[in-house]
């Protein structure tokens, strides 16, 4: 059976990227994020690129300089992190494709009900729910 989610390693890096500069008090540069995501600062570096892009965060060169947050915590959902790497989620493109494999059919309703689930989720929560608070 086909994967209900797709998420890739570059949303998870995405995810905990977000996390990681909406903690941090200073801007952060791609191997500082790199060292605290683990993951390569290569692969870093492309998912800022796209988070960057849609608009989520942006950068500043120099001193002080790094990875910035362009809005409020509570006002970026996981929604928006998750369609800044995979691309927009559209029920519908899921639909059609098990159109194409009748072997699932008896599966569609629960997987349109799973799928319609995961994104209300990823909508409703806000990056601000997955950050520590600073004491």
């Amino acid at each position: 059976m086909p994967q209900i989610f797709p998420f890739s390693q570059a949303t998870s890096i995405a995810f905990r990227s977000m996390v990681t500069i909406t903690g941090s008090e200073v801007n952060l540069s791609i191997d500082m994020i790199a060292l605290v995501t683990g993951a390569s600062r290569h692969h870093v570096a492309k998912v800022l690129q796209r988070l960057a892009k849609r608009g989520l965060i942006s950068s500043k060169r120099g001193p002080g300089g790094g990875f910035y947050l362009k809005e409020k915590p509570d006002k970026i959902s996981l929604l928006d992190i998750y369609e800044a790497i995979e691309g927009q989620w559209l029920l519908d493109s899921v639909k059609a494709e098990k159109k194409r494999s009748l072997r699932h059919e008896p599966f569609n309703k629960l997987s349109d009900e799973i799928s319609s689930h995961f994104i209300s989720f990823l909508k409703s929560h806000k990056l601000s729910a997955y950050v520590r608070k600073k004491k």
